[in-house]
């Protein structure tokens, strides 16, 4: 079901932006945190949404830019097309949403803090936010800070976005990518995440 769409003249993209090795430990991590939940948000998405298989929740609603893409997503209830750097409002009311999540994708916000303050306010008092994050990205589209930056450095840029919201208590990160990752087996990914305070 489309909500609300503006005109996407981009080219759509079908890549898998994760290793399938590292697919399943996200989907792993998604799973525990939408158990006994309703409603999900998956913003910058695609065609694909890294959420486990077995749905364990009422609603998934996603955002993206390319409207082709989003029409083949089959995890989404609903899709609007919305280019959160030229707008970073986003169009859902206060308090929808139980888990807000954003896969590899958040390194592509011009106006990253804007969009963390409008997660917060989509989020209900105890939801929580999920971002992950790899190495691998499109360099012409990512901002200049995370192409200057290595790994640990994206994640503590990730959590002074929750910091920063003034909504959030203390961000945690997960470090999903494990030994594989640290012997170049695979990529690093990592998933940053926080509760909804207020």
């Amino acid at each position: 079901m489309r909500l609300q769409t503006r005109a996407s003249t981009l080219s759509p993209e079908f890549a898998h932006m994760l290793m399938t090795t590292l697919l399943p430990r996200l989907q792993s991590t998604m799973r525990r945190c939408s158990l006994n939940i309703q409603m999900l948000l998956d913003l910058c998405s695609s065609w694909i949404s890294h959420y486990p298989a077995e749905k364990t929740w009422s609603h998934v609603s996603i955002t993206g830019m390319n409207e082709y893409e989003l029409e083949q997503n089959k995890q989404a209830d609903d899709y609007t097309v919305r280019d959160l750097n030229t707008d970073p409002k986003l169009p859902y009311d206060d308090q929808s949403f139980d888990i807000v999540t954003c896969t590899v994708s958040f390194d592509y916000l011009c106006r990253p803090l804007e969009v963390m303050k409008e997660v917060g306010r989509v989020l209900k008092v105890g939801g929580m936010v999920l971002l992950s994050t790899s190495n691998r990205c499109f360099p012409s589209k990512a901002v200049n800070i995370w192409l200057q930056t290595g790994d640990m450095e994206h994640v503590l840029i990730y959590g002074s976005y929750m910091h920063y919201a003034g909504c959030f208590d203390a961000p945690e990160a997960l470090d999903l990518g494990g030994p594989l990752s640290r012997l170049g087996f695979a990529d690093p990914v990592y998933v940053i995440r926080a509760k909804k305070s207020s």
